[in-house]
């Protein structure tokens, strides 16, 4: 349904613009917007086909189609005519659980301080992003980015600073009763419950790659070099509302969607079968108004606000416009993030430099999987031909319709009037000959081809395989070793690219958009370091605490466990066995690198935290304070955190 244009709701708009529906300004802005995106999505469509395929062969069974149903009918409606076998699924999960072991074995983002005057908070500001990571489940989001990645060639995540509102009840003093003799109020402790803000900081939302619409002039790494990005989500009308209310100087013009059909015009049709991901097709069905779901495009943009008639600045400025359903626009405003960056984040580990959607490693082996699913199917069509009995009969000489009834254990009676004459060319079976015999080897020898490609081996998905040669177990080493390595390259440039855009916005956006103090328990690998310097095991932090110039660290794609571990607990021997060499290594940071490479988590909790004698120690040899006040250079030999591999 149509915006009711005769209402007027008197919305007062940001900068004093004109942003009612169908004026002039919101009019132009909607054209280029619409140009831009329409460009976009253009190009990306090119290769949704792809994608139905791929979710295809990450299931094991598809519906059959509705000309397959009427042939099936009328037999074995049982018979395994459409299973998929989920070597694409194994490929997959065994590279995720790679990612996931490889990452989320520790914090998920590391900071380093430009100057030495800011290491110890340097370090505050990583134990407080991924405090913070944790509580919104970030690691879930990361996940889904990573899977999407790997299935479909690229994975899009965006970012937003989020405020969540509670109620918590305290015992305050106040009025419990009255004296019924005196007639006195009785002063004590009552409970009363306030509206607190229980939480702040940075969420993560997965973009389907179906509402994915970059610049397509740029390739997919480098999407902060593009003059737009976007993407479509949704948010129900009551939502929206919410938001308006609590953004007033972000939001307007939601009333007008009241009775919006909510779709954009990006919408993209669901498919006929159900293999899609709802979320993957925009827009649906709506359910009243608390479930009148609305398309929202985010369109973020690189424009100089003058020649658009936005303002007077005569230079680029990053902007972000959002329009509701088809031709709403409800948001529009300059972004002013600290780290000047769109707030969206791309992983593509098998991108080729050029391509706006590159080839995903599932797609490499789309070809290798769908032999493999028609050796399978070939195999079982023909040993239902061959259990179905394929016979010739004489109708004159044996019943037909016993003949064919395919019960088992049946008999074929011979007709009445040649009764006596014996059986013989009455009923002959078809001879039937195994022509998919070699299909299973076949098969084997296809999966060996799609595990040399992708680098999945089976020692690396956890299967030992039978072999008539007694393998060692330094060769069975050095083989996961070498496959390993090339799902590890993966791993490392998906943390280029996206893990470490991701861990300077997360800084930037707690710097920027952190309003209250907040305690924190030190605890992890910083602890011992962090008690040293503020000497308390929790510290109150506050915004300006966070303020300071900071590197981000790569994150280590190394998993645990997958190193030449012997070698190097021999080598920590040696190099401890003589004076020259002790003095030279650091036996705690070498031990807790060990520690790391087994697979041991939380090392650092066998770490001997400083007490007050320690401290005192410490200030007497002006080594590290033991005050609240602002924390001084950490001395190296002091740091505990393992050096990444």
């Amino acid at each position: 349904m149509p915006i009711e244009m005769g209402k007027d709701f008197n919305y007062t708009y940001p900068m004093g613009l004109d942003w009612k529906p169908g004026s002039k300004l919101s009019s132009r802005i909607l054209e280029h917007i619409r140009s831009c995106a329409s460009a976009s999505k253009s190009s990306m469509e090119k290769r949704y086909h792809i994608y139905d395929k791929i979710d295809e062969k990450l299931t094991s069974y598809i519906a059959p189609t509705k000309k397959m149903r009427h042939k099936i009918e009328f037999q074995d409606e049982d018979a395994p005519l459409t299973v998929i076998v989920p070597i694409s699924y194994a490929i997959l999960d065994t590279i995720l659980t790679y990612w996931l072991t490889a990452f989320a074995d520790g914090p998920l983002f590391r900071y380093d301080a430009v100057g030495p005057e800011d290491k110890a908070n340097a370090k505050l500001l990583e134990h407080i992003v991924n405090t913070q990571v944790r509580k919104s489940k970030m690691l879930l989001s990361l996940y889904v980015q990573w899977r999407d990645s790997i299935a479909y060639g690229y994975g899009v995540s965006s970012l937003r600073w989020d405020q969540r509102f509670g109620k918590r009840t305290r015992m305050m003093d106040g009025v419990v009763g009255v004296d019924p003799v005196t007639n006195l109020t009785i002063l004590g402790k009552t409970p009363q419950t306030s509206r607190v803000k229980i939480f702040e900081g940075s969420v993560m939302d997965n973009i389907p790659v179906r509402n994915y619409f970059p610049d397509p002039e740029v390739p997919a790494h480098k999407i902060q070099e593009g003059e737009f990005v976007s993407f479509i989500t949704q948010r129900s009308y009551m939502q929206l509302l919410a938001m308006e209310r609590e953004q007033p100087e972000a939001y307007f013009n939601v009333r007008y969607l009241e009775h919006d059909i909510g779709e954009s015009f990006l919408h993209e049709p669901p498919p006929d079968d159900n293999l899609v991901h709802p979320e993957d097709a925009v827009g649906g069905k709506s359910y009243g108004k608390n479930a009148h779901r609305l398309d929202i495009l985010s369109f973020y943009t690189t424009i100089i606000p003058a020649e658009w008639g936005l303002g007077k600045s005569p230079f680029p400025e990053k902007w972000l416009f959002e329009v509701a359903g088809n031709n709403t626009i409800i948001r529009a405003q300059p972004m002013n993030l600290n780290h000047n960056m769109y707030p969206v984040t791309v992983c593509c580990p098998t991108f080729d430099g050029y391509s706006v959607a590159p080839v995903s490693l599932l797609e490499i082996i789309f070809e290798l999987h769908n032999a493999i699913d028609w050796l399978w199917r070939s195999r079982f069509h023909n040993v239902r031909a061959g259990l179905n009995h394929r016979l010739v009969i004489d109708p004159w000489l044996a019943r037909y319709d016993q003949a064919i009834s395919g019960e088992p254990a049946s008999a074929i009676c011979i007709r009445e009037h040649v009764w006596g004459r014996g059986v013989q060319n009455a009923v002959q079976q078809l001879q039937v000959s195994d022509v998919t015999a070699s299909h299973i080897n076949d098969i084997g020898a296809l999966s060996d081809l799609i595990q040399r490609t992708t680098g999945a081996v089976d020692s690396v998905q956890g299967v030992v395989r039978p072999s008539g040669e007694r393998r060692s177990a330094t060769e069975m080493r050095d083989t996961r070793m070498s496959a390993i390595s090339r799902i590890q390259k993966g791993a490392r440039l998906g943390s280029i690219q996206s893990m470490h855009d991701l861990g300077y916005m997360l800084a930037h956006h707690q710097q920027q958009f952190m309003e209250e103090d907040m305690y924190v328990q030190l605890v992890g690998e910083n602890a011992r370091d962090l008690m040293l310097a503020f000497g308390e095991e929790y510290v109150s932090v506050r915004p300006e605490d966070l303020w300071i110039d900071f590197d981000v660290l790569p994150s280590d794609a190394v998993t645990p466990g997958g190193e030449y571990l012997p070698e190097i607990i021999q080598l920590f021997q040696m190099s401890h066995a003589h004076p020259a060499t002790d003095q030279a290594f650091d036996a705690t940071r070498q031990m807790l690198d060990i520690y790391r490479r087994a697979g041991v988590k939380g090392a650092y909790q066998f770490l001997v935290l400083p007490d007050e004698q320690a401290q005192e120690a410490a200030s007497e040899f002006s080594g590290v304070p033991t005050t609240m006040g602002s924390p001084n250079q950490l001395p190296e030999s002091e740091d505990a955190r393992p050096t990444p591999a």
